[in-house]
């Protein structure tokens, strides 16, 4: 039988063994854009990396086709590739927060918004990126030299992650000045 301590130690070790795994991702990320009351590395450990732009595009597009109460996302700018569909979830009542940074205009295909259930807030630097939706969580983290990296993220659909997720993103929205379209 396992003693509460050497159940602690073994979670303990999973946790280690997985940013020993993942080593080559971590060793180039900057993890203080994340708040520290934020680092949780048992909801980080949750979720998986995934490498390749293509194969984090393909992961936002699905999140957004996908969303159907909310999709909230936290970028530098505009994601373009992912306007026509997020328009397309509007009109299907999907809420959306988009936070991005002061200096990115925000595209004229969201300006009609009024009919939409969307908000604007802009940060004066966005150093990491952040999308939720009711069933999934992508977090991009900033490398040290280049800044926000959607070459690869981490992905997670267990409650804690979406959780943790969601409230990272709520954290930079209280920060964020309301933007009106």
């Amino acid at each position: 039988e396992v003693t509460r301590y050497g159940q602690l130690l073994y979670e303990k070790f999973l946790e280690m063994e997985y940013f020993t795994d993942h080593q080559d991702y971590f060793d180039k990320k900057d993890l203080s854009a994340i708040p520290m009351e934020f680092m949780s590395l048992p909801i980080i450990t949750q979720g998986t990396i995934i490498k390749g732009p293509m194969k984090v595009a393909g992961e936002l597009f699905n999140m957004t086709s996908g969303s159907q109460i909310f999709s909230w996302s936290m970028s530098i700018g505009p994601l373009e590739p992912f306007i026509l569909e997020n328009i397309n979830k509007l009109d299907q009542g999907v809420e959306m927060r988009f936070l991005q940074q002061r200096d990115q205009k925000v595209p004229s295909d969201y300006m009609n918004s009024t009919r939409y259930n969307i908000l604007f807030r802009t940060l004066d630097k966005v150093d990491v990126g952040i999308h939720v939706n009711e069933d999934r969580a992508l977090v991009v983290l900033p490398d040290y030299h280049s800044g926000v990296d959607y070459s690869c993220a981490i992905v997670g659909d267990t409650p804690q992650f979406l959780r943790w997720a969601s409230m990272l993103f709520e954290y930079f929205w209280e920060d964020a000045s309301f933007l009106n379209l």
